[in-house]
Formats: structure tokens, C-alpha cells, sequence
């Protein structure tokens, strides 16, 4: 197993995902209508919105999986953040189609054992700075290449989560 090595921003990244003061926030059910539409639409049993802290991976938002984080050494979203410098939105899609077939993940232990990885999509969330803070992902148990209609949902969906990350949402009821 090929562990992610780190960003060469790493520690403004850190700094920048720190001040969204979102790691181990308490659950939002934006983010979780988010992750659970895309279950369903896009046919897969696991989906999330991920955070790349110092040793771990964080989940804001799973379907499918009971964790809350796994370390940072066995996790996928490691390598998007790291290997995605695309800050356009459809250069920001990181796809492995076929773990088993993929010499960086086919012994990850997430791979071999539950949730059983087989393929994975994710969009890298950024800050509005352009810094890599995390993932929304969708992971199937069976090898699988998402066609462009599906792409673009995710990137759709992933973006909406960045907006939340980054505070560009507003909440018009209050202000009628």
C-alpha cells in the first residue's frame, strides 16, 4: 500500500482547513441531504464529505459507513488532495475506477476489508484560497467508470458542499 505523500502547502493547508473550524463539528443535515441524494441518483452504497487533518481523515457526512474517520495513512482522499492541482471544477475529479487494479490501493486495508473499496470518485474541496482541504466522494464495492452526466452531478453536488465549507450559503427565510 502506497501511503499519500503530503502537498507541499502543508502547513497552509492545515492552517487554512483549521480556520473553517469544521473538524468534528456536529452532524448538518445540509451536508447529509448532500451525501444521501447522491446514494441514491448515482447508485452507489457509500458516500461522504471528507476533511484531510495532520494523521486522519475526517467525515462531516457519510452514507452508508458508521465511522467518523480513518488515519490519514490508509485513506484515498489523501491522494486526491495531494495529486489534484486543477482548481477548475472539472479538473478536480480524482477517479480510480478498479482499486484491485491500482498499485497505490489495491492492499489498502479499506480495499481488502470493510467498507471493501472497489472503485472511488471524489471531488477535492477547496478553500476559497484554492487549498485542498478534503474530499466529497462516492465509493462503490464493484468496479465502475462514471459516465459525464454522472460527473457532472458530482461535480454539481461537490460544489454545493464546498459552498457550505466556505460560508456561501444564506438563509433567505431569515432575512424576509
Amino acid at each position: 500500500m502506497l501511503s499519500a505523500s503530503l502537498p507541499e502547502n502543508e502547513p497552509h493547508r492545515l492552517v487554512a482547513l483549521h480556520a473553517l473550524n469544521i473538524l468534528d463539528s456536529s452532524p448538518d443535515v445540509r451536508f447529509d441531504c448532500i451525501t444521501s441524494f447522491a446514494t441514491e441518483k448515482l447508485d452507489v452504497p457509500i458516500c461522504l464529505i471528507t476533511f484531510i487533518d495532520a494523521e486522519r481523515q475526517w467525515f462531516k457526512s457519510m452514507c452508508g459507513i458508521d465511522a467518523t474517520e480513518v488515519h490519514r495513512d490508509i485513506s484515498i482522499c489523501a491522494h486526491a488532495i495531494c495529486e489534484i492541482t486543477n482548481n477548475h471544477p472539472r479538473g478536480r475529479i480524482f477517479e480510480v475506477s478498479d482499486t484491485l487494479d491500482d498499485s497505490r490501493f489495491f492492499d489498502n486495508p479499506q480495499v481488502v476489508n470493510k467498507p471493501w473499496v472497489r472503485s472511488y470518485i471524489g471531488f477535492v474541496l477547496q478553500t476559497d484560497s484554492g487549498m485542498n482541504v478534503g474530499t466529497f466522494c462516492l465509493v462503490d464495492k464493484r468496479p465502475r467508470k462514471f459516465d459525464d452526466d454522472e460527473i457532472d452531478l458530482i461535480i454539481e453536488l461537490g460544489s454545493m458542499a464546498e459552498d457550505l465549507v466556505n460560508g456561501h450559503y444564506s438563509n433567505k427565510a431569515s432575512n424576509d
